[in-house]
Formats: C-alpha cells, structure tokens, sequence
C-alpha cells in the first residue's frame, strides 16, 4: 500500500527540477538543525544493474531509518500529473482545521484519512508513556492524507478492539475531483512501479 504523503510533495516540487538537471545534490540538509532528507534517483532501480539496484534500495531504507523522508528523482512519473498532485496537495492542506479534521483516520489500523500535526510520532519506542515524553519534547511537525489503493474491501481489519475498513476518506463536497485525480496518480504510480 502506498503512504501518500501529501505534505511532502510541496517540499518535493522545490528538489524535482534540481534533480532532473542531474546535480550534485545527494542531501536536502537545514543547517540550523542538522535534520537531512536524502535525493535519490531512483532511475537507477528502475533501469540499474542489480548491484545499483541494491545501493539504491539501501539508500531508501536508510532514508526512511534516519529522518523518515526521502526525495526521489528520475521516478518516470509525468510531470504534468505530479504537478496536478502538487497543486491538489495544497487546495487539501489549505483548507481549515476544522475542515481536514472530518478526514481523520479513526483508527492507525485503517492508516487511511487525514493525521494531524501532533499525532504521529516514528518510535522504536513500546512504552506509550515514553513516546508520550518524546512527543511532549519534540513533536510531530507533519500533516498528512494517507490514501490507498481502491476499492479495499481485501484490506478489512478486525481484532477485538477495532472492526474498521480500509476505506479512503475525501472531501468530496469541498474539493470536487481531488477523489478522482489523486486517485490517478495513485494508479500511475503503482503502474510505474510495477512495470
């Protein structure tokens, strides 16, 4: 399942062109706080000999490990449907508070809907009272739409506690055709990555 992100493309849109113009870059850094996203270029996965294709997956898993980001380039996907999943990205995110709220995700099982700024937080972490303490100290800055693929009946989740449906969730009355064209991109990006 893909973990749509949708608060990272705007940063993505800012690193795409550098990328397609093959420059040196190989780190996003912000020097005052250290923090690090890695640029990978992916086109090597995609078109690379197998030792390329390990360097590159190791890359994306220490991308992930380190600071839980990665920008990717050379992907194949179309500009011009990246740039309409940019320009969807901030009408969503633009919207108040109030309004992206009704979009939440209900349970983290379902992992689909919005997540607020605040309501995740990476940890290896098992204790909930010490993420709560990491959480207090250094908050989850991020925003996100988590979206997956359609229909989903396959993915229900059942345990005790939880009878919830993977179903997207989308502001239909709000945003009439984001459904549609995030969707899109959503199979585009499956079938690039699976062809």
């Amino acid at each position: 399942m893909l973990r749509s992100s949708l608060r990272s493309l705007g940063a993505l849109r800012c690193v795409y062109p550098l990328i397609e113009r093959r420059t040196l870059a190989t780190v996003a850094n912000t020097k005052e706080t250290g923090f690090k996203i890695p640029i990978i270029d992916f086109g090597l996965f995609k078109e690379g000999d197998e030792p390329e294709k390990k360097r590159v997956a190791y890359e994306v898993l220490e991308g992930f490990m380190s600071s839980g980001f990665i920008y990717l380039g050379n992907t194949g996907l179309p500009k011009q449907r990246v740039q309409k999943a940019f320009d969807w990205s901030k009408k969503f995110f633009n919207l108040p508070m109030e309004e992206k709220i009704k979009y939440a995700w209900v349970t983290p099982e379902s992992n689909r809907g919005y997540v607020a700024p605040g309501r995740e937080k990476v940890s290896r972490l098992l204790d909930q009272a010490e993420i709560e303490k990491i959480r207090q100290k250094a908050p989850d800055l991020k925003e996100s739409l988590e979206i997956g693929k359609e229909p989903s009946d396959n993915y229900q989740v059942h345990t005790p506690t939880v009878r919830s449906s993977r179903q997207n969730r989308w502001p239909e009355q709000r945003l009439p055709g984001f459904h549609e064209d995030m969707m899109t991109f959503y199979e585009v990006d499956f079938i690039m990555r699976h062809t």
